[in-house]
This record gives C-alpha cells, structure tokens and sequence, in this order.
C-alpha cells in the first residue's frame, strides 16, 4: 500500500512540475475590462449642435455618445464571457489581472464610431440603394482595435487584429441598434481574431526579429586579445526587439556558444540566458547581457586555426517553440606568440641536483 502510495506521489509531483514548465513557456497576458473612447457632457454636445451648420450634429455626436457608452459597459457586463472566448494555448494564457512579475503583455480594447447622417429633405448624389429603397441618408462606420501593450517597456507590440464594419441605411439607426447589431458581430469575428491561437504567431514573429542585435568583445584594461590561455575579456550581447519580458516569467532563452575558449561562469563553451535576463538586473543591467570570457590557448590548435575564436548566439526558445534560430556571429582575432618550456638545471657533484621549468614562457 505505501508503494503504490509513494508511486502516486512522485507521479502527481512529476505533473506539477511539467504543469509549472508549461506554465514558464506561455506569455501571460492580462486582458483590461477598460475601453479606451472619449465621450461628451451634454454641455459639449449642446456647444457642437450650437456652432455646427449641420441641424444634425448635436443628434449625431449624442447618438455615437450613446453606442460608446453601451459597448462599454457590455464589456464590464461580460468579461468573464470575453475571457473565456479568448481561450489558452500553449504559447497564450488570458488572466483578468495584472501582475508585474508575471504578466507579460495587457491586452486593451479601443472603440470607436463614426456617424454620417443626412437630413431627409435631401438627396444625396451618389448615395442611391442600389435596392431601390431610396438615397442613403445614413452611413455608420464602427471600429474595434486590440492593442497589445507591453507594461515594461511601455511599448504598443501591435495593434492588430483589428475588426470593423460599415452600415448604410435610408433611414436614421438608433443607437440601439447600431449597439445590438455590432455586439453579435464582436462576439462571433473580432474576438476569435485576437484569441490565443491569433495571437501567437503574431508575438513569436515580433520577439523572434532580432535583425539588429550585436556582439562585442572586449579585454581586460582593453589591451589586446591574446590567446595564451590566461586572458580574459567581456563579451556584450546587445538585442533587439527584447518585449513583454517579465521579471518571473521569461518568454524567449538565448544560447551564447565559443569554439575555442571557455565562459568564466559556465566553465564551458556554452551559456544560456533568458529574455528577463537580460532586460532586468541580472548580467549587466536593464537591456544588456554581459559574460566573461577566457582565451583559449595557441599551442592547443595546429596551424591555420590559431588566431581567431567564433562566438555564436542563437535563441533557442520562443513561447513554447522550442526551434534553435542563429541570431548573431561574431569572430574575434587573437594574438599568438611563441611560447617555449624553458628548463634550468643545476648540477653539483655529490651535493646537489634540481632543475625546475617555466610552461609557456615568451622570449622577449
């Protein structure tokens, strides 16, 4: 019984922890119940109706007051509804809050409406139905954009999807249903456009472009690379496109490879980081990732692969995709110069004997 129990343990265990790597590999991102529109006092729309030659300006501005007011408050009413139609996947999870350490983007909707209403007594060239029913005396232009913001960067990563829709009537449109007609069309095309499955491409290509990263190398004292196994030196790994990094939940992983030399951290050819790495404290600062570096040594490679080592970077993790990309290569140029083993003996005679050599000595 405590067997089985045991097993049972270590599997559930096992599942936390493959749940808790899932978990690590998806941006979070926070979904705002705050829309983003301007809206009118009755004061304001009273002082347009006022100085407008238009008889229906102050109808107009005060029926777009109205839509905004109604698709606001809608998604107050039904964000858990808008949550949920968002979904999950294994690159995107939606939360309703926003968390510094572990949120990595906010998702913020933007609603806007444009209304174009033409007085009855007038007939408006152009504009006749092509149904028969008239001239259009109606035009409504309504917009909804997701923006998706990056917190620390304070950066707008994109501002697509985008969804919008255009109706023209003979007759003026309430308020009502103008609300009604674009709330069904919300909920069935411009939410399944942002969703987790839309939005996953979307951020890897914006936090996979790397086109302008850099590698430098720089020695101690700045004095000159030299290859004789000792010298160390700092090699800089500047990026671009770092976004949606947050201090606990790393998006992206970076690997930084050398073929001759070894990283003083790591003690190897190889050292990984991450995107929060580098953009929070950890290795050099905000946007900035610095290792150090030790040469390698001339007489350990034959003729011809002497005086140079490669460093190579390369991301080895984007979201859940796991695909190594090159990002960057840089080759250094390392000074060789002869070295010898010079030995020493001295010898006397039914007294003494001892010797002693210097490893890798420069003859200067």
């Amino acid at each position: 019984m405590m067997k089985h129990l045991l097993y049972l343990f270590l599997g559930l265990l096992s599942f936390t922890f493959s749940q808790k790597n899932v978990l690590a590999q998806q941006a979070e991102i926070a979904v705002s119940s705050r829309i983003d529109i301007k809206t009118y006092t009755k004061k304001e729309i009273a002082k347009y109706q006022r100085l407008s030659t238009n008889s229906r300006t102050g109808a107009i501005i005060e029926k777009e007051d109205a839509v905004k007011r109604l698709f606001r408050d809608q998604v107050k009413n039904s964000y858990f509804e808008i949550l949920k139609r968002l979904g999950k996947n294994a690159d995107v999870r939606f939360v309703k809050e926003y968390n510094p350490s572990t949120t990595n983007f906010i998702l913020r909707i933007d609603f806007s409406i444009m209304i174009d209403e033409v007085p009855m007594n007038v007939s408006v060239e152009g504009q006749k139905r092509k149904d028969g029913g008239g001239y259009n005396h109606g035009i409504y232009y309504m917009r909804v954009i997701f923006e998706l913001h990056d917190p620390h960067t304070n950066t707008i990563v994109t501002m697509f999807p985008m969804y919008q829709t255009k109706f023209w009537s003979n007759n003026y449109l309430s308020a009502e249903y103008l609300f009604n007609e674009f709330w069904l069309s919300f909920l069935k095309t411009a939410l399944p456009r942002t969703n987790a499955d839309a939005l996953s491409p979307l951020i890897k290509k914006v936090i996979g472009n790397h086109e302008y990263s850099a590698l430098k190398y720089e020695t101690i004292n700045h004095k000159q690379p030299k290859a004789d196994g000792k010298q160390e030196g700092t090699l800089s790994v500047k990026l671009s496109n770092v976004w949606g990094e947050a201090r606990k939940n790393s998006i992206t992983r970076y690997k930084l490879t050398c073929k001759k030399g070894t990283f003083v951290e790591t003690n190897s050819k190889e050292i990984e980081f991450t995107g929060a790495d580098y953009y929070f404290e950890k290795h050099g600062g905000v946007n900035h990732f610095k290792t150090r570096y030790r040469s390698y040594n001339c007489k350990n490679f034959p003729e011809g692969e002497k005086e140079s080592d490669t460093f190579i970077l390369t991301q080895i993790e984007t979201l859940n995709d796991k695909s190594v990309r090159k990002v960057r290569s840089l080759v250094v140029h390392f000074k060789c110069e002869k070295t010898y083993d010079i030995y020493a003996y001295y010898n006397a005679p039914g007294f003494v004997k001892a010797g002693v050599v210097w490893r890798n000595a420069t003859i200067r």
